[in-house]
């Protein structure tokens, strides 16, 4: 009996031995670091140019000078048809074509790099007078620096400009002839003309009494 227990303890033990260990407990797996990225340069807005350009001519049409002299750097240039050198100048043209009730039709506007260039017809109470349909600029160029007009540039096109000069002209004669102590007031010695705020309207109003002696 003792032999037999025996037997059945070793077999016991054998059994045990020849069963599968159990498999090692899983560990735990690192999670893969993301991929550094970089991001990408942050680029500033740039200004809407066209944008500008379009709302200085209608500031000029609606006759605001503070809101036009407001979108000029103070090292402003213009030249077109009229020339001024710093902000100063800018603003007794600005307000001499004010006062002349100049009117600015544009079109075909186009932004490059930092200037805008448009084809511009103007016209103001003297070429009404005149009978001129008006002059055009093409190219009418701005300048632009800091999202504010540093230059405006205007080429003079087309055969208008031929037709206002001669019935400036014509116009000019009349006035020396016709009413020398009035314009006198509005010309320097050399005979040419004062522009600015103060001049401009009383030049359209010589204008028009030439223009109804004339009719």
């Amino acid at each position: 009996m003792k032999r037999f227990i025996t037997c059945v303890a070793i077999c016991a033990v054998l059994a045990a031995g020849c069963m599968a260990a159990p498999p090692p407990a899983a560990q735990p797996v690192a999670p893969t670091a993301a991929p550094l990225t970089v991001a990408p340069p942050t680029v500033a807005a740039q200004p809407d140019l066209l944008k500008a350009a379009n709302a200085f001519m209608s500031a000029l049409n609606r006759r605001d000078v503070e809101a036009a002299m407001a979108m000029f750097t103070d090292d402003a240039e213009y030249r077109a048809a009229h020339v001024g050198v710093g902000k100063a100048q800018v603003r007794t043209i600005i307000e001499h074509l004010d006062g002349t009730r100049l009117r600015l039709l544009w079109s075909d506007c186009v932004q490059s790099g930092q200037e805008v260039s448009c084809n511009v017809f103007g016209r103001d109470d003297a070429m009404a007078v005149y009978g001129t349909p008006g002059v055009r600029f093409n190219p009418y160029t701005f300048s632009f620096k800091d999202g504010k007009i540093q230059k405006i540039m205007g080429t003079a096109d087309g055969p208008e400009w031929a037709a206002n000069s001669a019935s400036s002209k014509e116009c000019i004669a009349w006035l020396t002839a016709n009413r020398a102590d009035e314009w006198k007031k509005v010309t320097d010695e050399k005979g040419v003309l004062i522009r600015n705020a103060q001049t401009a309207p009383e030049i359209i109003r010589l204008i028009r009494e030439y223009g109804k002696a004339n009719d």
